[in-house]
Order: structure tokens, then C-alpha cells, then sequence
């Protein structure tokens, strides 16, 4: 599902919470398989919190840890969605606001491991009449200890 229609199909509340959908690099998942990405809470304010499940050997570097490419994909990703989400009037099926990237900056505090369950919030700071501010943390699901943090801006029109 790309990134307007799970945007617009969050907007109409015709995804349910808890769908597991695939994006960027995240091939189709045959019935049984462990999903990566899986949609918790998408709320009208931006706010949105999603489950990943490394589940496979792509998603690792060379040292068999989550790469970083994933983890800033993923944030690029899922901050999109809340700025879409949070910019969009009620009762309007279209996505909100569209925009580019300015500034996406990673920083990544502990390695993420295959198949460890990470939480991840992704939030709308603050939105100017150019710029939106995004912020979208990761954490581990068991400890709740910070993995990585990632700041977002975009350019909007």
C-alpha cells in the first residue's frame, strides 16, 4: 500500500488498527509469516505508533544488525503518514499536506537485532506555513529502551 492510500484509508477509518500493511523495501508476506510493520494508533493530532519485526536477512548490515538505511526509511516513512494524517480537515477523504524532505537526521543509540520487536512513534512537532517538524523514536518493545531517534523536516505547500 503506498503512502496516499494508507494515509487516505487512515484519514476515512477504513484501516483498521492492526493491519499489517508492506512498504519501501518490505516484500509481500505470505499467510504465517511474522509482519514487519504493523499499525497500532493513528490519531487525528499526528500521533501515530506502529510495531516492526525485523523478519528478514535484507534488513540487516553486514555486522547483523538492523542497517540504518532501514531505520531512516522507515521514519521517512511513518512521519510522512502522521503529517498527512494530522493535516487533513475532517471529513475530507484526501490525504493532507504533501511536501518534501529538508532534513532527515538519525541518531542511532543501540543496534536493533532480527526478529526483536521494536515500537515505534512517530509525532508532528510543530507545522509554519513552509516547514513541519517530525519526530519519530524507536524503542524496544521489551525494555523500552531508546534504539534511535530521528528528527524530520519537510518543506510544505
Amino acid at each position: 500500500m503506498c503512502r496516499r492510500a494508507l494515509a487516505e484509508n487512515l484519514i476515512r477509518g477504513e484501516l483498521q488498527l492492526g493491519t499489517t500493511f508492506n512498504a519501501l523495501l518490505f516484500s509481500a508476506r505470505k499467510d504465517g509469516d511474522t509482519p514487519c510493520l504493523q499499525v497500532m494508533t493513528a490519531l487525528p493530532s499526528g500521533l501515530m505508533e506502529a510495531l516492526f519485526v525485523p523478519c528478514e536477512k535484507r534488513h540487516l548490515n553486514v555486522n547483523r544488525f538492523v542497517g540504518g538505511g532501514v531505520v531512516a526509511s522507515l521514519a521517512d516513512f511513518l512521519t510522512t503518514i502522521s503529517l498527512q494524517v494530522a493535516t487533513t480537515p475532517l471529513g475530507r477523504e484526501e490525504g493532507g499536506v504533501r511536501g518534501v524532505s529538508v532534513d532527515l537526521s538519525c541518531q542511532y543509540m543501540r543496534p536493533i537485532a532480527l526478529q526483536s520487536e521494536v515500537l515505534i512513534k512517530s509525532s508532528l512537532i510543530n507545522r509554519g506555513s513552509s516547514l513541519a517538524f517530525l519526530k519519530c523514536d524507536f524503542t524496544c518493545a521489551n525494555s523500552h529502551k531508546l534504539l534511535a531517534s530521528v528528527s524530520h523536516v519537510k518543506f510544505i505547500k
